[in-house]
C-alpha cells in the first residue's frame, strides 16, 4: 500500500453506497465512533481533542468498508472488538484479499466468531465455485461445535471504493 492517508470524510466518501451528502455525514460520525472504539485504527492515533485530524491508510479504508457491511447485518461493536487484529494478522495477508481489492474476480469471505471464545475465529476467502467449510482448526482441536458464519462478497464491497 502507498503512503497516502485519508481523512474521516474522505474515507466516508470512498465507502458510501449512495454517495449523498447526508450519507457521508452519517458515515463520518460512524468512522469516528469506530476509531474511538479501536475498531478502525488511524495511522495518526486517536488524537482525541487535540485538533489533529484522524488519518487512515488504504488498508483501513478497506476495513471501514467491511465494517460498514458487517454493521448493516447487525454485527455489533462488541462482536467486532477483535476485528482489527484478526484482519491484520490473518485475513489481509491472504492472497485472495488482494485479488478482491484488484477487482479481478469474485471472492467470498467466510467469517466465523465465537463471543464465548475470544471473538473472531476462522475465515476462508474463496471464489464462489470453490468448496467452502466454516469449521476452523481451533474448533477441531478443542471439540467445540462449529460456529455460524457470515459470507461476504469482497469484490462487491470493495468495488465502490475508487481512489
Amino acid at each position: 500500500m502507498d503512503d497516502i492517508h485519508y481523512s474521516a470524510r474522505q474515507v466516508a466518501t470512498l465507502i458510501a453506497y449512495e454517495k449523498t451528502e447526508s450519507e457521508i455525514i452519517k458515515l463520518v460520525r460512524k468512522i469516528r465512533h469506530w476509531s474511538a472504539e479501536d475498531i478502525l485504527v488511524p495511522v495518526s492515533g486517536k488524537s482525541t481533542g487535540t485538533g489533529n485530524s484522524r488519518l487512515y491508510d488504504k488498508n483501513q479504508v478497506y476495513c471501514a468498508a467491511l465494517i460498514l457491511e458487517l454493521t448493516g447485518y447487525g454485527i455489533t461493536m462488541e462482536m467486532l472488538e477483535t476485528l482489527p487484529e484478526w484482519l491484520d494478522r490473518s485475513v489481509m495477508k491472504h492472497e485472495n484479499w488482494q485479488a478482491s481489492i484488484d477487482d479481478t474476480a469474485d471472492y467470498i469471505l467466510a467469517m466465523t466468531w465465537r463471543m464465548d471464545h475470544g471473538g473472531m475465529g476462522g475465515f476462508q476467502i474463496v471464489q464462489p465455485d470453490q468448496p467452502m467449510t466454516v469449521s476452523n482448526e481451533m474448533a477441531k482441536k478443542t471439540g467445540m461445535e462449529t460456529p455460524s458464519a457470515i459470507l461476504l462478497n469482497l469484490r462487491f464491497i470493495f468495488r465502490r471504493i475508487q481512489f
